[in-house]
């Protein structure tokens, strides 16, 4: 891709990203669009359908980012992944922010998360054979719902708090839980 396709999409993103943090997506248009990147129309359509497809090549592109940094650690521990997770959400905070904001594609937060459980559910399932395949479910809800309550209060008050701080605690709690339930 040469540099005038990836600047004229970076500024598609950019105005994209900075009206969705004033309006949800369904009230973004095409027009409110080129008028801010001061593009035509054409340009736009050239590279996306509509905003909802301008919100999805976005989320696309942050997601395949993060599985491929997932793939390419080879963990298939919780605790790697997650470190991971919360590492690039760091990275790309400005984005995420919005992205995971009411204004947002309420559906790609649980994409995100999703991408840790296939990995997990094998360990929680080779880790607490004494559970049921019921109650392994139960104990992956519980613990990615518990760290989604905690991502949702850090990325609200804008990721002040250090990767390190929030990986160290959920680490904790998750650890505790694995010491307490019965297993092999």
């Amino acid at each position: 891709m040469d540099a005038r396709v990836r600047y004229t999409k970076h500024i598609i993103r950019t105005t994209f990203l900075s009206l969705l943090k004033e309006y949800p997506v369904n009230k973004i248009t095409v027009t409110m669009i080129c008028k801010q990147a001061e593009i035509n129309r054409a340009t736009f359509y050239k590279y996306f359908d509509n905003p909802y497809d301008c919100l999805a090549k976005i989320e696309e592109e942050l997601l395949e980012e993060m599985q491929d940094k997932i793939v390419k650690s080879r963990s298939r521990e919780f605790a790697s992944v997650f470190k991971i997770i919360l590492d690039l959400l760091k990275a790309h905070a400005d984005d995420y922010c919005i992205l995971f904001s009411q204004n947002g594609d309420q559906v790609f937060k649980e994409r995100v998360f999703g991408l840790c459980y296939h990995e997990n559910m094998d360990l929680i399932a080779s880790r607490f054979e004494n559970l049921s395949p019921k109650e392994q479910e139960w104990l992956y809800d519980f613990i990615l719902e518990g760290c989604n309550g905690i991502l949702n209060r850090w990325i609200s008050h804008g990721m002040q708090d250090p990767v390190s701080e929030i990986f160290q605690f959920t680490y904790k709690l998750v650890n505790l839980i694995h010491e307490e339930l019965p297993n092999k």
